[in-house]
This record gives structure tokens, C-alpha cells and sequence, in this order.
């Protein structure tokens, strides 16, 4: 049972706002935002302008979610939860959600205040789904061990310490349980010697790290502990009690066994040498510093890359000949927060002689066009997209193919760079994302969840939930734009095909 309804000017205020804030802490906002939302059950779904089917997704998906969640925490939602759904993580920054947290921060991916799941779009239903779970499974979690009213939240809270690795490893844990990127992030953690200081994990490694220890202790234990160790810990204000009472182990001894197993389990990994790494170095790597983008000019002579450093973002361009690097842009402001790492995108034109890149600044999407060899600099605005993920050019340089989002959906489009224009490609709820020309820009290369090689078949809720993605080559040339589909690789999600030689790989 739902219905919708649109907020008052009075409400809107307040919800738009989020929380009290200090002084001179509000957010710039540039933006207005109209808000909706439709009410269910156990949970409401909050959305402003085009994003009307990222509610009724998140509805469909949260549903199955809270009872298998509610199933494994054993343990029943109290408060209905409201979760607040932005169309992209940029419009979620103009809001003052979080401000005043703790520290000023806002920890982890899915936000939560109360009983309230923040959530944005970033064009991969996959990942919006790990949010939506994460942000149950942190309501859960919150009730479970610090109660449901705040009179219960402020005497256990104000009792019991949680650290990041316990709470936010477990609701990652729950979220996503075991991955290829988790398990790479382990490995790294167990061979470079960093989780021998477990306690003095901080920020994403200690989640990581938490990550990996609810795996070993389901693996080796089983699930049922789970709810069991929560309510002891609760009960007795101690997590080291509640590893004892359960487990009949010690933290101090858990960790160590915990240790020791995925030390065996890597124990054959080959290190890399040392000093043959920093022969091949091309510049030194800063610490506390997110790098990514990193794109090769065709001809080889030139490297481009981002670095973001608490929000504030620089693109830098590497010249081979010169063994120099020089800053061509840079942008926002340092700020503990959630970093946006969905842009700005880069890609080099065949001729090698112009980056262009995607930024989101003040609400408007932007494409730049930087000259190598004049130093200058073009921007023109992009209209009647949200957000671009990904694009590629053709090999003529007048045209491009982006993945681009728009009121909530996430489709192919061929993009025309004199006129400054653009036209969809795929048009349905299906996620098309890294796309990439192929066989002389005659055909696109991308990944998506979609199930059938049919375009605008909409999907069985059973098919909605799965999004899990395959490799498709798409003929945009041709008058029925034929799809075909290059794999089928059951748990696994492929990414990034790209065509070498008349050869597809991914």
C-alpha cells in the first residue's frame, strides 16, 4: 500500500536542509529541488525531478532487502525507514546532510541519519543496490546495538565505543559480501604487512579489514553468530566480551587467527621487486592522493590523470619527451566528506593533439577541450544530460559515444562535438555503461544488465534485481540497431571491453 505526495514549502525547507547546522556551514546549493515522495509500509521512498523510477526501483529492491536483512540480523525493523534518493552524488553535495556529524564527516558510501538512507545514482543499478543494502543493514545494525529511541541511542552510545572495522566491516560485509575488488584490497593489506596493526586501521582500510573479518567468522562460525555477537556486545557494553561469550575466543586471539588465514591463503603471491618498480615508475606517488583517469594519448608520447584529495580535484598531463608533469585544471575545495570520483572523465582525441573532459560544476555538466599544444582551453555545456560515466571517441574525432544518465536511466549516446549535440542510442532501463568504438567506429563495444538483445523490453522484477552484466557490441549504424551479445559469465560482471586489432577484450 503507497501513496504519493508532494512536500509543503515548510517541509520542503526542512528536509532540503537535513539537519541543524553550525554557522557558515551551509552548503552552496544551485539547484531547487521539488521533492516527492511515496509512502509504503515499512519504508518511504523521497525524489524530486527525474527521479521518479529510482524510487519505484528502490521500493521494489528495499522490499526484498529488509526481510532477507531482517532474516540474518534476526532481528525486526522498529522505525519505518525513509530513504532520500538523489538523482547524482553532485546534487547530493548541495544538500546539508551531515554537517553536523561527528568531525564534520560523513563516513562510508551510504549515508544514514536516524532512520534515513541517503542515496544517489552513479548509472549502476548494481552499485545503487549495494547502497540501498548497506543502508539497511546500518538501520539494523544501529537499532539492534544502540536501540530504537534516541533515550536508548544516548545512554548505550554514550557506553559503548564502536570502531569503524566492526560496524561499517559488517554492513559491507552484508552489502557485498565477497568480490574481486574486496579480495584484491585484502591481498594488498595482508602482503604489505598493514593489518598487523589492525586497531590502528583508519578510513577505508579498516572498513576493508572489517570487510574481511565478518567474512572469516562467518565462513568458520556460520551466520547464526552473527545476531548473538551484536546482542551480546550490547548487553554487555564490550565488544571483546562479545567475541568471548559467543566465539569463547578474545578479540586479541580472533584477530590473530583471522590473521594467520588469509596469510596462508595469499602465502604463494609473487611481490613485486621493489627496486624493478621504480624503474618503471614514470612519477612519484603522493600519499592520501586518489588516482585515476589515467589515459594514454594514442601516439603514446602523452599520459593524462586526476588526483583528488578531500574533494578537490586536479588533472595533470605527463609529457613523455620532457619527463614532466603540469597541472591543466583543477577544481572544488577540500572538505571531509564522500569524495565524487565519477568525474571528471578524460579521453584523448585519435589525432593527439586535444583531452577532452567531462566536469560537473555548480549544476551544470561541462565538456572541456584542452589544446596540448597551445595550452588553451574550450568549454561548452552539455543540455539534457545529468551526468556522463564514460565516452570515446570516434576514430574521425567529430563525434563521440558517451554513457550518460538521465531522469534516473542510464543509455548509449552518439554525441556530435561541432554542433555541440547529441541523440540516444539505447533508450530503456537497462544500464549501458563503458562504451567504446569498435571495428573502425562502425560499432560500439559496452557492458550492460540487460537480458535480451531485443532494445526497450522492459524487465521482469526478477531481471531488475540482477545486475550482474554481460559484454554487448551494438550496430548504431544500422536502421534497427541490431545488438549482439559477446558473453555469458554467470556471477561474474564483465567491464571495460575494448576492441585491438579486429579483437574484442575484456
Amino acid at each position: 500500500m503507497f501513496g504519493v505526495f508532494i512536500l509543503s514549502n515548510t517541509a520542503k525547507a526542512q528536509f532540503y536542509n537535513g539537519t541543524h547546522v553550525g554557522f557558515g556551514k551551509n552548503r552552496v546549493q544551485y539547484d531547487y529541488f521539488e521533492w516527492k515522495f511515496y509512502r509504503y509500509t515499512a519504508y518511504e521512498t523521497y525524489f524530486y525531478t527525474g527521479g521518479e523510477e529510482l524510487a519505484l526501483y528502490t521500493a521494489k529492491v528495499a522490499r526484498k532487502h529488509i526481510a532477507d536483512q531482517e532474516d540474518f540480523f534476526n532481528y525486526e525493523l522498529k522505525d519505518k525507514i525513509k530513504f532520500i534518493i538523489y538523482n547524482k552524488q553532485s546534487h547530493f553535495k548541495q544538500s546539508n546532510v551531515g554537517l553536523s556529524l561527528e568531525n564534520g564527516e560523513i563516513g562510508g558510501i551510504t549515508n544514514i541519519m536516524g532512520s534515513k538512507v541517503y542515496l544517489y545514482f552513479n548509472g549502476d543499478h548494481e552499485e545503487f543496490n549495494r547502497q540501498i543494502k548497506e543502508g539497511i543493514a546500518q538501520i539494523l545494525f544501529n537499532q539492534q546495538v544502540f536501540g530504537s529511541n534516541w533515550r536508548q541511542v544516548l545512554r548505550n552510545s554514550s557506553l559503548l565505543t564502536v570502531p569503524l572495522w566492526y560496524q561499517k566491516g559488517l554492513t559491507s560485509f552484508v552489502s557485498n559480501r565477497w568480490n574481486p575488488t574486496i579480495e584484491n584490497s585484502v591481498r594488498d593489506g595482508v602482503s604489505s604487512g598493514k593489518y598487523k596493526k589492525f586497531n590502528r586501521l583508519t578510513d577505508q582500510d579498516a572498513i576493508i579489514a572489517g570487510h574481511s573479518l565478518w567474512a572469516y567468522i562467518v565462513d568458520t562460525y556460520g551466520e547464526a553468530v552473527i545476531p548473538n555477537l551484536l546482542y551480546m556486545t550490547r548487553i554487555t557494553q564490550s565488544i571483546d566480551k562479545g567475541f568471548l561469550y559467543v566465539l569463547g575466543i578474545s578479540m586479541k586471539t580472533l584477530t590473530k587467527e583471522w590473521r594467520t588465514y588469509y596469510e596462508k591463503e595469499y602465502h604463494n603471491l609473487v611481490k613485486t621487486d621493489e627496486q624493478e618498480y621504480l624503474k618503471k615508475e614514470l612519477f612519484k606517488i603522493k600519499k592520501r592522493r586518489d588516482y585515476s583517469e589515467f589515459k594514454m594519448s594514442p601516439d603514446g608520447n602523452n599520459f593524462a590523470y586526476v588526483t583528488n584529495r578531500l574533494g578537490k580535484y586536479k588533472i595533470y598531463i605527463y609529457y613523455k619527451d620532457l619527463d614532466k608533469k603540469y597541472k591543466i585544471y583543477k577544481k572544488e575545495f577540500k572538505l571531509d566528506r564522500i569524495n565524487d570520483s565519477s568525474y571528471p572523465i578524460l579521453e584523448w582525441k585519435p589525432s593527439s593533439d586535444i583531452l577532452a573532459f567531462v566536469t560537473e560544476e555548480k549544476g551544470a555538466l561541462l565538456m572541456h577541450y584542452f589544446d596540448v599544444n597551445s595550452g588553451g582551453v574550450k568549454v561548452k555545456a552539455l543540455f539534457n544530460l545529468e551526468k556522463v560515466t564514460a565516452m570515446d571517441y570516434a576514430d574521425n574525432g567529430k563525434e563521440m559515444v558517451f554513457s550518460g544518465i538521465y531522469k534516473g536511466q542510464s543509455d548509449l549516446y552518439l554525441y556530435y562535438i561541432g554542433p555541440n549535440s547529441h541523440k540516444k542510442i539505447t533508450n530503456d532501463v537497462y544500464d549501458d555503461l563503458a562504451p567504446r568504438f569498435i571495428e573502425n567506429s562502425t560499432k560500439i563495444v559496452f557492458t550492460s544488465n540487460r537480458r535480451t538483445d531485443s532494445l526497450g523490453v522492459q524487465p521482469t522484477n526478477d531481471e531488475l534485481f540482477d545486475n550482474q552484466k554481460e559484454v554487448w557490441i551494438i550496430d548504431y549504424l544500422s536502421k534497427e540497431k541490431t545488438l549482439s551479445r559477446v558473453t555469458t559469465t554467470p556471477l561474474i560482471s564483465e567491464k571495460q571491453a575494448v576492441g585491438v586489432d579486429s579483437m574484442l577484450y575484456y
